[in-house]
């Protein structure tokens, strides 16, 4: 009987995956995704299946999605006729905060679209490190712009120090989650951290380790730094996933 639930058990973690696979892929309608997430999730309660158990599945399987997700520094995918001259730094110090918060790994690359951040990784992990990165390139201009502090050089010293703070903050975040991982491993046997694990090692395999990005120089108004510093504290990190074909586009 336990074979015959076991062999069962098998047969729906690869039900499961497929669904996941389904639900999470862009190319399809919203109507599609959110049936096969449901299904999904009505199995997994059922059979007492863990997202983590379907990861490994794909990855053991050599489906896993990996690729890049591109954005110009203010997080909006390229458009047709927008040629992005630079990346500001404080761009990049967000950026490499937010590659480590999602498990992936930022690069600038030069195109026809001019300077952008490339997320590279795992599919889903690269789609919303470029939302989140859009989301919080967002929140620190507009705290900016109501901050008073609007000058030139005020303005950049506001934007790199909240967008150091932020990098700090969601290097914190992941930290924690990994130790969160940890502690499941030790007391309910999870496999979440072993899936972290393998996909990192396929990461670095595939695109190479995170450059790091912070601040070295120092600021030229103290005022407007502690400004942003605060900002940076106070500014709301996304916690959950976008849904919808409008963001979960096809990779570049």
């Amino acid at each position: 009987m336990d074979q015959d639930r076991q062999e069962r058990r098998a047969r729906m973690l690869e039900k499961v995956r497929k669904l996941l696979a389904m639900g999470r892929d862009g190319r399809g309608n919203d109507n599609e995704q959110e049936i096969a997430m449901r299904q999904a999730n009505r199995l997994m309660a059922e059979f007492g299946i863990a997202e983590a158990e379907c990861d490994m599945s794909a990855i053991d399987a050599g489906e896993m999605a990996f690729g890049a997700a591109q954005c110009g520094p203010d997080g909006r995918a390229p458009a047709d006729g927008k040629v992005y001259r630079s990346c500001p730094g404080w761009s990049g110090v967000l950026a490499v905060g937010v590659a480590r918060f999602t498990d992936s790994v930022v690069i600038r690359k030069t195109g026809p679209h001019g300077e952008l951040f490339a997320f590279q990784g795992e599919r889903e992990d690269v789609l919303l490190a470029r939302w989140v990165f859009g989301v919080l390139i967002d929140s620190i201009q507009a705290a900016q712009k109501s901050s008073g502090w609007t000058k030139r050089g005020e303005a950049g010293d506001f934007r790199l120090a909240a967008a150091s703070t932020l990098q700090v903050r969601l290097k914190e975040l992941a930290a924690e989650r990994l130790r969160m991982y940890q502690q499941a491993q030790q007391q309910s046997n999870s496999r979440a951290l072993v899936v972290v694990d393998r996909k990192r090692s396929e990461i670095a395999a595939r695109f190479g380790a995170q450059k790091t990005k912070t601040s070295h120089r120092g600021f030229r108004n103290s005022g407007a730094a502690a400004s942003g510093s605060e900002a940076g504290r106070n500014i709301n990190i996304p916690a959950g996933r976008p849904v919808g074909n409008a963001i979960r586009t096809m990779l570049n």
